[in-house]
């Protein structure tokens, strides 16, 4: 089963393409413009590409808990969904403290990065570079690594 973990925001997406376990691809994408229905536009066009391109079956979407999503990822959210749909794709939606709470001695952002990047070696460059740094540009792909385990772990 193909799975698109997504870490769903306006300015920055993680994306992580999972097959059977396996981490087929991933990737970081900024959107730097102001919030407008084009940038919206663009962002769904990008997150379809994996979609169309990957034959893809499950979305599963790392969100902000609903008390701190803004109209904007709402927005976004809302669209991805009917695009999934169309697509034939289920969606499932998780909160961060969701997949902490679903991985032992994970509690934090950090602890989250370093469990992915022992899992997964191919992410090792990106979790040492996100400790030499403090904006941690890549954790967006490690919360949507974890986003399409939970889901295949929910499934299996």
């Amino acid at each position: 089963m193909v799975i698109l973990g997504i870490s769903l925001g306006t300015t920055t997406v993680g994306i992580a393409v999972m097959n059977e376990n396996e981490l087929v691809t991933y990737n970081t994408h900024s959107f730097r413009a102001i919030w407008s229905e084009c940038k919206a536009e663009a962002i769904i066009a990008r997150l379809l590409e994996y979609i169309i391109r990957y034959r893809v079956q499950v979305v599963a979407i790392k969100l902000p808990p609903e008390t701190h999503q803004p109209v904007t990822v709402t927005h976004l959210f809302h669209q991805l969904r009917e695009q999934c749909t169309y697509h034939g794709c289920m969606v499932q939606t998780c909160t961060k403290a969701q997949l902490k709470r679903s991985l032992p001695g994970v509690s934090n952002t950090s602890d989250l990065m370093r469990y992915v990047a022992q899992h997964h070696p191919a992410l090792v460059p990106q979790y040492e570079q996100s400790l030499k740094r403090k904006n941690q540009y890549h954790k967006r792909i490690f919360e949507a690594v974890i986003a399409a385990h939970m889901y295949d772990k929910k499934r299996g």
